[in-house]
């Protein structure tokens, strides 16, 4: 073992000494020569290091929290998640989990997936292939996408539990299955509402002028906010069109490469992903 004594720790001196010296020319003094072409350390044997921030109320700024095991949960539990939103019941007990998963070629890739939440979670997007029964938020209005050649009308009642359960969105039970158009349903309008998605494209926003799917009581829409589109495949698409709150569509599990936003309950966050390709000195 090396004498305690006899070692003496790298100070903030020493750090910056040095790099003053690495951008000076080379000299005897410098023993390192190939030093301006050395990349920075990182960890190559674990995952990236992700993080979550949780937005402060209408900001694009919040509290953030790394995340230094295999997973991390979210919930409105304290005893069952690992942060803990109390006073949001539309945010189940245990509601979302962020964490790492290791490929056959100890690659790393981070997820988000939901823990079957009563309310869903949702992924912010700029395009989303949709699936029939995929519930779709824009503003503070939630639309669910019914396929071609499916229809709903049967709706059940509210669930009115227990304050300690989670308040549950208006649900659409399924029910008779008729031939017809794609169509969007308001699931949280009384009496329930369907418009069906004629032609190839439809608008959806606040302007009557301007939208064919019209959303004329929700301060957060913008006037032309999202799109529904047919793409090359037949399949029915959702666009964001610049809008200031966002289109977002519920997810089950979604990869998270670099950075995404997501929203359970009324509370969103943003995951982002470290990059480690370790920088260079120059």
């Amino acid at each position: 073992m090396n004498d305690p004594q006899s070692t003496r720790l790298e100070s903030v001196d020493d750090i910056r000494r040095w790099q003053r010296a690495r951008h000076q020319p080379v000299t005897a003094e410098l023993v390192d020569t190939g030093h301006d072409d050395t990349k920075q350390f990182v960890p190559r044997r674990r995952p990236p290091l992700a993080m979550v921030c949780l937005l402060d109320d209408g900001k694009k700024t919040g509290e953030w929290v790394r995340v230094r095991s295999a997973s991390l949960t979210i919930g409105r539990d304290r005893s069952k998640a690992d942060i803990a939103i109390e006073f949001d019941a539309g945010i189940s007990s245990r509601h979302l989990e962020i964490s790492a998963r290791s490929s056959r070629k100890g690659t790393w890739q981070w997820w988000v997936r939901d823990l079957n939440s009563t309310n869903g979670s949702f992924a912010r997007i700029s395009t989303a292939v949709l699936e029939h029964h995929q519930d779709i938020l824009v503003g503070a209005t939630r639309l669910r996408f019914i396929a071609p050649q499916v229809a709903e009308s049967n709706v059940l009642p509210e669930n009115g539990g227990q304050a300690k359960r989670t308040e549950q969105w208006q649900a659409l039970a399924e029910a008779d299955i008729n031939f017809h158009t794609a169509e969007l349903q308001f699931i949280d309008r009384q009496p329930h509402e369907s418009l069906p998605l004629k032609g190839t494209e439809a608008l959806i926003g606040r302007d009557p002028a301007k939208c064919d799917i019209v959303i004329p009581d929700d301060p957060f829409v913008s006037r032309v906010h999202a799109k529904m589109v047919i793409d090359e495949r037949g399949q029915w698409q959702v666009q964001n069109l610049g809008s200031v709150n966002g289109t977002w569509v519920r997810i089950d599990e979604l990869p998270v490469h670099r950075r995404g936003e997501f929203q359970i309950g009324e509370q969103r966050l943003i995951v982002r992903i470290i990059e480690r390709h370790g920088r260079d000195s120059s």
